[in-house]
């Protein structure tokens, strides 16, 4: 809705859109695990990406691409990356590599009564 007030000279081509979960988990413990998982999933699923991207943009066709990270581990990944690319990917920001989640922790409310 505010595009053009932070992107003023750039069009947008299609309307942006979130992937987002709204989980509610009884214990703390088991909620985070689940964002850890979440978390390393995220990781494997943007440095797949970014590797099919960058062959993409080197030339080869997304079938190409595809079949060349097929059975890939993330050590054989992050190595495409350095020695075709010289991209280090444990150097992009966290954020990118490892995606970002939030959660509110409730907590009481404890106020001083005056007397």
């Amino acid at each position: 809705m505010k595009w053009k007030e932070f992107f003023p000279n750039k069009d947008l081509a299609e309307q942006p859109y979130f992937e987002a979960e709204l989980l509610c988990y009884p214990k703390q413990k088991i909620i985070c695990d689940y964002l850890s998982s979440r978390q390393a999933e995220c990781h494997t699923s943007n440095q797949y990406n970014t590797c099919f991207w960058m062959l993409v943009k080197s030339g080869k066709r997304e079938h190409e691409a595809h079949e060349i990270l097929k059975g890939t581990l993330s050590k054989d990944r992050n190595e495409l990356l350095f020695q075709k690319f010289h991209l280090n990917y444990n150097n992009e920001l966290a954020m990118f590599r490892k995606g970002s989640c939030t959660y509110r922790h409730k907590v009481q409310n404890l106020r001083m009564q005056r007397v």
